[in-house]
């Protein structure tokens, strides 16, 4: 019984772990496009 909690408890911390880790990647390539949306409009400014 305690080692049936053990690996619950990891496999619970490994599935926390990775959705925070799949969280930070669709942050991080929605800033980046951002970003590129705003250099855009920058630029097309620019151009005008």
């Amino acid at each position: 019984m305690r080692m049936l909690l053990i690996i619950a408890g990891i496999l619970l911390v490994l599935a926390v772990n990775f959705v925070l880790y799949c969280c930070i990647r669709v942050g991080a390539k929605e800033d980046r496009l951002l970003e590129n949306h705003r250099k855009e409009q920058i630029d097309a400014g620019r151009s005008e």
